[in-house]
């Protein structure tokens, strides 16, 4: 974890050195969560497992495959430790076959960013945001329309949020139960759910209504919520302590509210993040250490630590009380926002999030590598292909094919580039563009492109 979020973990790991007795904890920063899951995974074949490794909470299934770590209800002695006291949603997502396999740390849900001084001067309420996607884009319309910010809404396209909102909507987002009783082979995008969320967020695109911050690009599309380009934002829980401060800087007031849904069924949000994996095969001075640590790092006032200085959700209901005692949720409302919601989440199949394999692209074991890394076999049309340019890659995994052309909707979004022309001919007003020099695309809703490129304009 880089940024602030590092910074709050030496902060923790600093403290714990200070007050123990022969027991020193190093932080190492290995980058990005894939960045890190890399870098354990080649740690471990090489024999050089860390005693301890953070490890995103898509790679549960790669860890407890792997064998290199023990369960840490198995490894975390029973007498010191209270499991009840963890929040129920927390440590279900963590638990498999009924065994807490890892110590939730950073959990987080993802949550509704506004700005409320644009949302007062379009003469939207600032005290009522947008709950429904439909909403969002009347919003967005009212608020582009009037000139207040260039878009309406921007997010990183990552396929965290696609699956938020198949759970609100309790749709299980692959097959067998979600991926929890067996290896998925199939994924759920040939449904209502789908068309409605995919359909929504071309369309926000092509009508030059969502801000495209790119692939996983989570600071670009802070920074132009930040910025004033766009009035909204979806982002994660762990954004909140930044964005408190970015907004106090910019001199704005920031709001919140519960991730929007696509119809008016609100189930719940899927938990993301990491959590605190135990390498097995530790001599019994370094588990001692350990365990020392994850007991300390678990405790109350750690936890609201980590809150207050991130955005993170306390785990464990001390935690709660320890903050609510303080008066911190009654003077920081934005914080609460994510943990009501979470307390609110249904626990169902759908919230309970996918559990699918993590393989390489040409790993053909039979598990599906999580359906986000099939950008490598996207479709892509091109036009005179009488076949309609379907490029496949060589040695594709059948279930990886029988997927491929599901995500490619996904995908499909960031792939259009200046769609309804994101240029100085752009009018607002009629959303055209004054050029009319245009192509169209090879999607089926025929996106309308600018051919004039501007300077710094890129695809």
């Amino acid at each position: 974890m880089g940024g602030n979020l590092g910074e709050t973990v030496d902060a923790l790991a600093a403290d714990f050195n200070e007050q123990s007795s022969g027991v020193t904890v190093e932080t190492s920063y290995k980058g990005s969560y894939d960045e890190t899951l890399n870098a354990v995974t080649s740690a471990i074949g090489a024999g050089e497992a860390p005693e301890l490794a953070q490890i995103v909470d898509l790679g549960s299934r790669l860890a407890i495959d792997s064998g290199a770590f023990v369960p840490m209800e198995e490894a975390l002695p029973s007498d010191r430790i209270d499991w009840s006291d963890f929040q129920d949603p927390v440590i279900d997502y963590y638990s498999f076959d009924d065994t807490v396999y890892s110590m939730p740390f950073n959990s987080s849900n993802p949550i509704f960013y506004y700005n409320k001084d644009m949302f007062e001067e379009a003469g939207l309420n600032p005290e009522s945001p947008p709950s429904t996607l439909a909403e969002i884009r009347e919003a967005s319309e009212t608020i582009v329309d009037q000139e207040i910010a260039e878009q309406g809404i921007t997010f990183a396209n990552v396929s965290w949020f696609p699956e938020q909102w198949f759970a609100e909507a309790n749709v299980p987002l692959v097959n067998e139960e979600n991926g929890r009783a067996g290896d998925p082979t199939e994924i759920n995008l040939n449904t209502d759910t789908a068309d409605r969320v995919f359909g929504w967020w071309a369309d926000m695109h092509a009508d030059g209504l969502y801000n495209h911050a790119g692939v996983g690009n989570w600071g670009a599309a802070q920074q132009a919520f930040l910025n004033g380009q766009t009035a909204m934002w979806i982002s994660s829980t762990a954004g909140v302590a930044s964005a408190t401060a970015g907004a106090e800087e910019n001199g704005f007031e920031l709001g919140t509210g519960y991730y929007p849904t696509a119809g008016n069924t609100r189930t719940g949000v899927v938990i993301g993040g990491a959590s605190l994996w135990m390498t097995r095969g530790l001599s019994d001075e370094k588990k001692q250490g350990l365990t020392d640590f994850l007991l300390w790092l678990a405790e109350a006032e750690q936890q609201a630590f980590w809150h207050q200085n991130t955005g993170y959700f306390p785990i464990s209901d001390s935690a709660v009380e320890y903050l609510e005692e303080d008066g911190w949720f009654d003077e920081n409302p934005n914080f609460q926002t994510a943990f009501d919601q979470l307390q609110e989440t249904e626990q169902t199949v759908a919230t309970q999030a996918s559990r699918t394999g993590l393989g390489s692209p040409n790993d053909h074991s039979g598990r599906l590598r999580q359906h986000d890394q099939l950008r490598y076999h996207r479709r892509v049309k091109t036009r005179g292909d009488e076949d309609g340019g379907r490029r496949r890659s060589p040695e594709l995994h059948p279930e990886q094919r029988q997927l491929k052309w599901a995500y490619t909707r996904t995908r499909t979004i960031v792939r259009w580039g200046r769609t309804s022309c994101y240029c100085r001919h752009w009018r607002r007003s009629s959303r055209s563009c004054t050029t009319r020099r245009y192509r169209r695309s090879g999607s089926a809703s025929s996106r309308r492109f600018c051919s004039v490129r501007t300077p710094g304009s890129s695809d």
